[in-house]
Order: structure tokens, then C-alpha cells, then sequence
């Protein structure tokens, strides 16, 4: 492996926070999501999720810092009126629950946007789902942020 040394120690000089910001506006801009995903059909979700991020960083925007928002809350933000007119409602909130949860919600708890509250499909096992997230304090000023960056070069109007 190398390493780049002049971009190393200039990472390294900067404080946490910017470094977290470059760290989300890579996996925003130049990371392809389609490419982390296990599975071709789960590919699908990450090029839309990715394609559409400034609109779901808005939606983010929205939400109070410590807010709890239901992930299933998020899918029918998301994609309410679809949903109504769908044979088994249910099942595709189901389905896109986990999509949002696999493409985007944990990366964005990684990076510390927002914490989660875990629940366990199976007791006893460590198989579960995100429940319910919000934004954290951190998350919030990653947020305006990267909607800043995006007003600036006019991505955003």
C-alpha cells in the first residue's frame, strides 16, 4: 500500500470536524454507493438514493437535532403517495425500509450524521433493524454544511 505523505499530513493537521465533513462529502460525491452494495438488487436503491441525496439531505435538514423518526416514517416521507396505490402496502414499506436502512442509514451512523436504536428481528440473535434514528448535534452542523457547500457552487437554488 501507498501512501500519499503531503496528503496524509494534511489531513492530519485538520481539526475533527473538517476531517468528518471531507469524509462525508467523499462518500456523497465520489464514493459510488452501487459499488458498497452486496447485492445487484440492492445497487438499484443506492444509484437512486445517491442520485437524489441533496433532497434527502434536506429532509434531514428538517428534522430537529434528537428527534426520533421511525425509519418506516422516512419511507413513507419518501414515498407515501406510491405506496397507497401499491397491491401490498405493507410489504413495500417493508422492502423499503430495509433499502434505506442498508444503502444509507448506516453509513450515515458511521459517520456520525445520526444515531439509531437498534431492534432485533429474532430475540437471542444479532439480526435486527434500525427501529427509529436522529440527528445528532454533530450531524446537524455536517448537515448545513454540506447544504452550504451545495447553495455555493448552486447545486442547491
Amino acid at each position: 500500500m501507498q501512501v500519499n505523505v503531503r496528503h496524509f499530513k494534511e489531513f492530519s493537521e485538520k481539526s475533527y470536524g473538517e476531517k468528518l465533513f471531507e469524509l462525508l462529502f467523499a462518500w456523497v460525491e465520489k464514493v459510488n454507493w452501487t459499488k458498497l452494495q452486496i447485492r445487484d438488487f440492492i445497487a438499484i436503491y443506492a444509484k437512486e438514493y445517491q442520485e437524489t441525496f441533496i433532497d434527502l439531505l434536506y429532509r434531514f435538514h428538517k428534522y430537529e437535532v434528537n428527534e426520533k423518526i421511525k425509519t418506516e416514517e422516512l419511507v413513507h416521507q419518501l414515498y407515501g403517495s406510491e405506496i397507497k396505490n401499491m397491491e401490498s402496502p405493507e410489504e413495500a414499506i417493508g422492502h423499503l425500509t430495509i433499502m434505506i436502512e442498508v444503502v444509507m442509514l448506516l453509513y450515515l451512523e458511521w459517520l456520525g450524521v445520526i444515531n439509531t436504536q437498534k431492534e432485533k428481528i429474532f430475540p437471542g440473535t444479532v439480526i435486527g433493524w434500525i427501529k427509529e434514528f436522529w440527528v445528532t448535534p454533530k450531524g446537524k452542523k455536517l448537515i448545513n454544511k454540506m447544504i452550504d457547500y451545495y447553495l455555493r457552487i448552486g447545486k442547491i437554488k
